[in-house]
């Protein structure tokens, strides 16, 4: 791989991580600050009307990801004007989407009294209503935000792009939290929300027209044809967040179900901090993807194959050192987060991490399938094994509570790594056993 395409990585990697500092920085101040000048009433309100337009991050179908796969790869060859079709494309794809959604969703808000419906504490129907157009305005053009950095990615300028997002979402916070001590209530928060992101994509844009000048907003080199063949792609990018959904959620649920109220918070403490280390592996994950795009729409697989072993490499040896470092310390941490009221489980946090290990091999591997549009398979096992997991728990935590959770879990986990890192070795015309000697020699962070 070409030193430009090393330094590429790392300045992805620096960025991710720093975004990833930010975003911890962002939760720690914010919760402090909201229940100090709102009190846990409305704050509790705020966090119901903003997570409810959240879901709507996903009506783009998984267009945004899908266009910025295939953009990259067509530009490593040279081919700018297909690129600038996916691009318009998706463009119009997107823009179809946002209005549909919101000349649905719109109505609904003013007609349903989610007041009531959600025992919100002394909230007005209107207030209620606005606020959540406003926050759905706000998740939909987050969409367009998304659908700007595919033209980032495809050129090499991905870290640029993500550092505009996060300089964006610092400026919102920061004036939120300021306006929150002064007095503001829910609109103009939400408001406020809207406007700061919305002035950071016009930034974006304006910052991607100097950057990569060929890529230009509109609709003349839009296709049908290639809104068509984005489809499938797209559609089975939406499995993967479906899936973790699934994951997230369904065996809480089971949890609840099987045993008791405080045993889902011991559960949810538990696999909450020992995720910590899977952060990293994400982070690594994001860092590489537009790289590997780039290797494999080049047809340099040497490249991509060294990309894929060094990423899988250094993702499972962080993880087992961040999971080393969890478990030495993680009484303590617990105890301290949950001031005494959640009583530390051994066995169950080491369960934990060794599901976040485990999870590290196959999610990690999974890089080679989605950067390259090849991840329709896996996404849809992925969700498949995840329900079958959830089923088989709910007849083990009968018999032996957590940790027939923690086992059907790990049994899904051993399954997805089965499938992916053979699917991946194949689209990467990869050996085995190099890829096994790699990911046992001496660890690297040289992608190449």
């Amino acid at each position: 791989m070409s030193k430009v395409k090393y330094r590429n990585i790392l300045k992805n990697l620096g960025v991710n991580f720093f975004g990833q500092f930010v975003g911890t920085l962002i939760q720690f101040f914010s919760v402090p600050i909201f229940l100090k000048f709102w009190g846990i009433d409305l704050y509790g309100d705020w966090l119901i009307l903003s997570t409810l337009p959240s879901y709507l991050s996903l009506s783009d179908i998984g267009f945004g990801s899908a266009a910025a796969n295939k953009m990259t790869m067509l530009v490593a060859t040279d081919n700018r004007h297909e690129a600038l079709e996916v691009f318009q494309s998706t463009f119009l794809t997107i823009n179809i989407l946002c209005i549909t959604i919101i000349a649905i969703f719109a109505p609904l808000a003013y007609l349903i009294p989610l007041e009531n419906w959600l025992n919100l504490s002394n909230q007005t129907h209107s207030d209620v209503s606005i606020t959540i157009i406003v926050m759905s305005l706000y998740v939909l053009s987050s969409l367009q935000g998304n659908f700007l950095m595919s033209g980032f990615r495809c050129n090499g300028n991905y870290a640029q792009g993500n550092l505009i997002l996060i300089i964006t979402r610092i400026t919102e916070c920061f004036i939120v939290l300021v306006s929150v001590t002064l007095g503001a209530k829910l609109v103009l928060v939400s408001t406020i929300f809207f406007v700061v992101r919305s002035f950071g994509w016009t930034v974006l844009y304006l910052v991607l027209k100097v950057r990569v000048p060929w890529l230009k907003l509109g609709f003349n080199y839009s296709s049908f044809t290639e809104i068509k063949q984005l489809f499938q792609p797209a559609i089975t990018f939406m499995a993967i967040p479906l899936g973790n959904a699934i994951n997230n959620q369904g065996f809480l649920m089971v949890v609840a179900i099987s045993l008791n109220p405080a045993s889902v918070a011991i559960f949810s403490t538990m696999r909450t901090l020992s995720r910590f280390a899977f952060q990293i592996v994400n982070g690594i994950g994001n860092a590489v993807w537009p790289e590997l795009s780039a290797a494999y729409g080049a047809g340099d697989l040497q490249s991509a194959r060294n990309i894929h072993r060094r990423s899988v490499q250094a993702s499972a040896w962080m993880s087992i050192l961040a999971s080393a470092a969890l478990l030495a310390f993680g009484q303590q941490i617990i105890n301290i987060w949950t001031n005494g009221k959640i009583p530390y489980n051994p066995v169950l946090f080491g369960g934990f991490l060794i599901i976040v290990i485990v999870n590290t091999l196959w999610f990690s591997s999974s890089i080679a399938l989605v950067a390259t549009n090849n991840h329709s398979n896996m996404s849809i096992r992925y969700v498949s094994v995840t329900i079958i997991s959830i089923i088989l728990s709910l007849i083990l935590a009968q018999r032996v509570g957590m940790y027939g959770i923690i086992i059907c879990i790990c049994l899904g986990d051993l399954f997805m790594n089965f499938y992916v890192l053979r699917a991946s070795l194949r689209i990467l015309d990869d050996s085995f056993k190099y890829f096994v000697r790699a990911l046992f020699s001496i660890p690297s962070f040289r992608f190449y």
